[in-house]
């Protein structure tokens, strides 16, 4: 599937996942689609990232330019690990039915979101730890990506947290923060992978 075609049929698949009782859904963030019907598809994604992640910086220990890195990496990935483990709480009215905000979190809620800060962290960290290095391209890299994946994780969460300015983009941003964070982190292996 080329061009449009994709898209259409991407649409579509997610139309079909998030539609409850003929209502057509979708969760202000990937992290909320754990609370669906199909909800056991994002908690395997959570534990395969956060394997994944681990399987990394156990490679960056033994290999990579920097200790701190590493466990900095691991960091993320028992981050993503524990995000698996406990479901976050319903938002902006996601799963249908429920408030946009909860009046008191769940013991499960709030050690995902936890874990999921103390997981976001160590990314954004890390990219500064790895930009000391001798390559001016990479150090650039490394600090502007830090800078962005931190800045719109803040901007995602106050979304989250119903601010009125960000609440409707709290999933979007998230998104474009997760694919910074991702994609520095591929970049950094296939780099760490040629030297």
């Amino acid at each position: 599937m080329r061009d449009g075609r994709w898209v259409s049929f991407h649409r579509r698949v997610s139309a079909a996942r998030h539609q409850p009782c003929g209502l057509q859904t979708v969760p202000p963030s990937r992290q909320f689609a754990c609370l669906g019907r199909a909800g056991w598809a994002q908690t395997v994604n959570f534990f395969l990232a956060g394997l994944l992640s681990l399987g990394f910086a156990v490679g960056l220990w033994q290999v990579g330019p920097s200790r701190w890195g590493a466990l900095l990496i691991g960091t993320w990935a028992v981050g993503l690990l524990g995000a698996g483990a406990f479901r976050t709480d319903p938002v902006s009215g996601y799963p249908p039915g429920t408030p946009d905000q909860l009046q008191r979190h769940t013991r499960a809620g709030a050690l995902h979101d936890l874990l999921s800060l103390i997981g976001f962290l160590a990314p954004a960290v890390a990219c500064f730890v790895f930009a000391l290095s001798n390559s001016l391209w990479w150090a650039i890299y490394s600090i502007a990506s830090g800078v962005l994946f931190a800045a719109t994780m803040a901007l995602a969460s106050a979304g989250f947290d119903q601010s009125q300015r960000w609440v409707d983009l709290g999933g979007l941003v998230q998104r474009i923060s997760l694919t910074i964070g991702w994609t520095w982190q591929t970049v950094l292996a296939v780099r760490i992978l040629h030297t």
